[in-house]
């Protein structure tokens, strides 16, 4: 599956080169690195597709099938690489756009890819082409993201995109070893943040896995909305270290933490509140491991938070070898931990989570403050907003989590809504310094936007 998925962290090292590019203003090398990384991603899509068809025979994914349906799954995954292959290039286009600060148009081309997926897939599927319905959403959101991107990128830049090639061909060649270094990253990253449901499987039972990741899904999903987040603060940190402007940095890293941290908080304070309630409405009381499980997992997706502000900097100042080392070793400890601990109860796979997030998350944050040479005042200074955050969050749950727990879907939301906006409330009342930011971002987005429309 890694094969067929991924292109090997090739598009995050181009991302981030063509960012501190376009923020030093080096237009006359830009173009000609979109050209050749583009290039690079469609000679990379062609070898992984190559050898995903060349593996194909040997997997057993059409074991205990007719013949006809072997057949349709040979086919539909052959439609898959092929669209793999087209989103290796069209993810690439999309960190370049990104890379120049034109976050609408990337989002927009994602947008409209996934709404093409779904209605291509829906149709299909009302005419009877089972399989193939959703092997053929994939390749018509690929081609959509890749053509309104590259068509973009095309007219932008058409007279640099060839500029001084050898010369960048070289260059890029040379990213191919910090992408390396980013696909170790991402595997390690990987085994941290979706192994515990494979080795609490192999280790419980398959039902204690099951119970497991049914226990943790809103957690999960919290933590999906948020990584987008952290995603989008990518291109522009590495844009100002390009321009140079440190302090600029800096300040932005002392605003994005105590927003991205209350963001997590009131996703973890409404989860653990009605998670026993969630969890009961939609597949059964049998199928919640526990409140220690659900509030453990919280503490870890919090420190989790914390530590990716860190990773997100130190990606920006390119330091990907450092960042990958680090998370193999973490890695390491989080499996042997798990092999452990994991006999005393499902509770300590998320604690596991926990150890291993302070243990990535301190050295990457130690590693941030000494590049960017932040002050002992701007890290007191967060320091305190994450106290304050995290103790009305603390506060809120409690509270909620004693009153009697909702018999309905309606009631569900209607309890989780008024439980988010206790927490808002206390963090916005007691916490004058995240309140200022707050209104500040808002007030700066709000006039951005009328002012491009």
């Amino acid at each position: 599956m890694q094969i067929v998925i991924t292109d090997y962290g090739l598009s995050g090292v181009l991302m981030q080169r063509a960012s501190t590019l376009h923020g030093a203003r080096r237009s006359a090398d830009l173009g000609p690195l979109i050209g050749v990384g583009l290039v690079a991603a469609g000679a990379l899509a062609l070898a992984l597709s190559l050898l995903s068809v060349a593996i194909f025979p040997f997997l057993p994914a059409r074991s205990g099938l007719s013949p006809g349906a072997a057949t349709q799954v040979a086919d539909c995954f052959l439609l898959a690489v092929l669209a793999n292959a087209i989103g290796i290039i069209g993810g690439t286009a999309q960190g370049f756009v990104r890379s120049i600060q034109l976050s609408v148009l990337a989002g927009s081309a994602a947008l409209f890819g996934d709404i093409a997926n779904i209605a291509l897939t829906i149709g299909l599927l009302f005419g009877g082409f089972s399989l193939y319905a959703l092997a053929d959403g994939l390749v018509i959101r690929s081609v959509t993201v890749a053509a309104v991107l590259i068509g973009y990128l095309v007219a932008r830049y058409r007279r640099d995109l060839t500029a001084g090639f050898a010369r960048q061909w070289r260059e890029v060649r040379g990213l191919f070893v910090d992408s390396w270094h980013s696909f170790v990253l991402s595997l390690a990253m990987k085994l941290q943040t979706q192994g515990n449901v494979f080795f609490v499987g192999a280790l419980l039972g398959s039902e204690s896995a099951a119970i497991y990741a049914l226990t943790v899904r809103a957690h999960d999903t919290v933590l999906m909305l948020l990584s987008l987040m952290n995603t989008a603060f990518a291109p522009s940190m590495a844009h100002l270290l390009g321009s140079g402007n440190v302090a600029r940095f800096r300040a932005l890293l002392t605003r994005m933490i105590p927003v991205l941290v209350l963001c997590t908080a009131l996703g973890m304070v409404v989860t653990v509140s009605m998670n026993r309630a969630f969890v009961h409405l939609w597949v059964g009381n049998r199928a919640f491991a526990g409140q220690g499980v659900s509030i453990v997992a919280a503490v870890a997706l919090v420190t989790a938070i914390v530590g990716y502000s860190g990773y997100d900097a130190l990606y920006a100042l390119g330091q990907f070898r450092y960042i990958a080392r680090t998370y193999v070793c973490t890695a390491i400890v989080h499996v042997l931990l798990l092999v452990g601990l994991l006999r005393f109860g499902l509770w300590t796979a998320p604690l596991v989570s926990v150890i291993s997030s302070l243990l990535w998350g301190g050295a990457f944050l130690r590693r941030t403050i000494a590049a960017t040479q932040m002050s002992g005042e701007e890290v007191r200074s967060v320091a305190v907003d994450l106290l304050l955050i995290v103790a009305c969050a603390v506060g809120v749950a409690v509270g909620f989590s004693l009153l009697p727990q909702p018999r309905t879907w309606l009631a569900l939301t209607i309890t989780a809504a008024a439980c988010a906006a206790a927490f808002l409330a206390g963090v916005l009342i007691i916490g004058a310094r995240v309140r200022l930011i707050i209104q500040e971002e808002v007030s700066a987005t709000m006039r951005s936007m009328f002012r491009r429309s």
